[in-house]
């Protein structure tokens, strides 16, 4: 299959900003007179504005002098208060949770801002995001519980049995009710894999922030975490990956052999080789052919493929989201002895064989008739 029919390369709207916030010369200036004559600039979607930061900086670099960059620039203002308040309030958390004896691995946003991007106004965020041991996970939700908080994902329906959700699911997305503020709480760094993260822990490195050391992943994993991103379709499309993978190549040492080997351990190989493949013909990003190579060479399992080709696209009416978790049951809950209508229990906090069935068959018609994610 031709790089450019993969899932993951992005639509050609979205490679026009991306090309003009990423490239260099001539051809990032060309594709933002040509971005500029295919967009409406006063009806940018989220996706697109979430870029914004970027091109503006990218387009000042290059010397653009445009009358769009004005609100370009107040855009990249926004957002940089925005993650200024969200920095503060990611450090007060863990701060809280530390204090309990939870440990913590930032991922996401905070770090990438902070140790990969030219400012950390340029890569916004709506939320933080945060690792912690699986065995620490529900001391970590129930911290929140007894604070008030809410659950803010929408295809949790209770948090009556924590214990349940750690089971089968990688994470919650957690709302303080006074700010409005989210941490999306993760105990497996993915969806769909259950795979030991002793390494990730023991190869952790350091960062500061707001006058506090916190722990992130190393740069090598927080590129396969990046890529990784990539085959989760949602509906604010997810092409961020893109310029998160390409400041953590530009601007880090990558330990190749360790990015293929963390694919292999969670079975995310054919992903990866996917988001690898498109960063290197995309972006013409450093990223060695052997690593992709070997990458093909990978055993990869059905099921493991029908997982990537499931997740990385929108749900199909009808068959999308029933595949996907007959799928993910087979990879997460059937190992633990769990039966199929248990384990949708236990991923939705539902209670019985008749409420997973109703919320699933509610979620088969949001996907049929409405625009909501997975």
């Amino acid at each position: 299959m031709s790089i450019q029919k993969s899932p993951l390369w992005p639509a050609a709207h979205d490679a026009l900003i991306l090309h003009a916030a990423l490239l260099q010369g001539d051809r990032a200036i060309d594709a933002w007179h040509a971005w500029q004559q295919a967009v409406d600039q006063t009806r940018i979607d989220f996706a697109q504005l979430r870029l914004v930061p970027l091109l503006h900086h990218n387009l000042r670099r290059l010397g653009v002098r445009a009358e769009n960059l004005a609100s370009f620039r107040n855009d990249t203002l926004v957002f940089w208060i925005r993650n200024q308040e969200l920095f503060r309030f990611a450090c007060a958390e863990i701060e809280s949770l530390s204090q309990l004896g939870v440990e913590t691995l930032v991922l996401k946003g905070v770090p990438l801002a902070n140790l990969y991007y030219p400012s950390p106004g340029l890569r916004p965020m709506s939320d933080v995001d945060l690792l912690v041991h699986p065995d620490q996970a529900v001391a970590a939700i129930s911290h929140c519980i007894e604070r008030g908080w809410s659950c803010s994902d929408d295809f949790v329906v209770s948090l009556n049995n924590p214990e349940q959700l750690v089971a089968v699911r990688n994470g919650i997305n957690m709302q303080d009710p006074a700010s409005g503020r989210q941490i999306d709480l993760h105990w497996m760094l993915l969806k769909n894999s259950r795979a030991d993260l002793a390494s990730l822990w023991a190869s952790s490195v350091h960062f500061d922030l707001c006058g506090q050391t916190l722990r992130t992943l190393c740069p090598s994993d927080q590129l396969f975490h990046a890529c990784a991103q990539a085959a989760n379709w949602d509906v604010v499309r997810p092409i961020r990956w893109i310029p998160d993978a390409s400041m953590i190549i530009r601007n880090t040492s990558v330990d190749w052999d360790r990015v293929v080997e963390q694919a292999q351990r969670t079975e995310m190989v054919s992903a990866i080789q996917d988001a690898l493949g498109v960063l290197r013909a995309f972006l013409d990003l450093d990223v060695p052919q052997d690593a992709i190579a070997r990458l093909g060479t990978c055993r990869v399992s059905v099921l493991s493929r029908i997982d990537y080709g499931s997740s990385a696209r929108s749900p199909r009416a009808l068959i999308g989201r029933p595949l996907l978790r007959i799928v993910r049951y087979l990879r997460i809950g059937r190992p633990q002895g769990l039966g199929f209508f248990q384990y949708l229990n236990y991923t939705w906090g539902t209670r019985s064989i008749f409420g997973a069935l109703a919320y699933g068959l509610r979620l088969v018609w949001n996907d049929t008739f409405g625009h909501r994610n997975a």
